[in-house]
């Protein structure tokens, strides 16, 4: 029973192709880029995952001859010098597919590396052309690199086709955007959850929660977005609380992941609010 057990399905769903849950990333990677017929994965990883946890090793064993490279960590509010580092190194591996294993500064910078490998940037003011804001934004070519994402935290960005990407020069965080860059598989691996720190769990499942409220506020809404709203809010708080009290329960991660994802898919078909406004204004 959910809440109880650990769920496992794969979820055909809006945006990605397929939503992967309850599985162990290492053998749900295999199903997704399997699901891709991708044979060449980039991974971008956590570096507190890699340094303190085996996951990202078992993903390599696990992968064996279809793992060609590996880049570390990412700043907060990935800037635009380390997007172009991930991308001329994915470029130099002959990626096929990117692997992030992460939070969200590391779901949007692979959004970003995608939209860049398609068109040949190599540079930061390059980059810079193809954000949704620019002046003269050159015309978007079809994605050929794809994402798969493993998120580790309750931010939801794995669920929309928009990142954020800093411009370091000018300290203003801008938004970019493709048809195509939602990542394409999502694996939801509540046991993976279990090595985030939970202060950093729970400030991302209010920000979960923020997603239901505004969907369910919205002048925009309709039914169906508020359906997925209460839904969403009943999950988060049934497991954000069993999260506090229990950090290792497995299945209450679980219930904060299902709870995400129904409040973003909220927000996003009720349109952004006001707290979106003021975040995107602070960065």
């Amino acid at each position: 029973a959910l809440g109880t057990d650990v769920v496992v399905a794969t979820i055909e769903a809006p945006k990605a192709d397929a939503v992967i849950i309850g599985r162990p990333v290492h053998e749900a990677l295999v199903e997704a880029m399997s699901r891709m017929k991708r044979q060449r994965a980039f991974l971008m990883v956590s570096s507190s995952l890699l340094k303190n946890t085996d996951v990202v090793e078992k993903v390599k064993q696990t992968l064996d001859s279809k793992y060609v490279g590996l880049y570390e960590g990412m700043p907060p509010h990935t800037p635009r010098e380390a997007v172009i580092e991930a991308t001329l190194e994915a470029r130099k591996c002959g990626a096929d597919v990117i692997v992030t294993i992460g939070g969200g500064s590391l779901t949007d910078a692979a959004k970003a590396v995608q939209i860049a490998l398609a068109h040949d940037i190599t540079d930061t003011e390059a980059l810079g052309q193809l954000r949704l804001a620019a002046p003269k934004r050159l015309p978007y070519r079809d994605l050929t690199v794809r994402q798969i994402a493993v998120p580790t935290t309750l931010s939801a960005g794995e669920f929309t086709n928009f990142a954020g990407v800093t411009d370091s020069r000018r300290k203003v965080k801008e938004p970019y955007g493709h048809r195509q860059s939602a990542p394409q598989v999502i694996i939801l691996d509540p046991s993976l959850a279990l090595h985030t720190p939970l202060s950093l769990w729970l400030s991302t499942g209010l920000r979960a929660v923020d997603h239901a409220v505004e969907a369910l506020c919205s002048s925009a809404s309709h039914p169906y977005a508020a359906v997925l709203a209460s839904g969403g809010l009943r999950l988060l708080a049934k497991g954000l609380q069993r999260c506090k009290a229990e950090p290792c329960d497995v299945a209450a991660r679980q219930l904060c992941q299902l709870g995400m994802w129904q409040a973003v898919q909220a927000a996003v078909l009720a349109g952004g609010g006001a707290s979106h406004a003021i975040g995107h204004t602070l960065g």
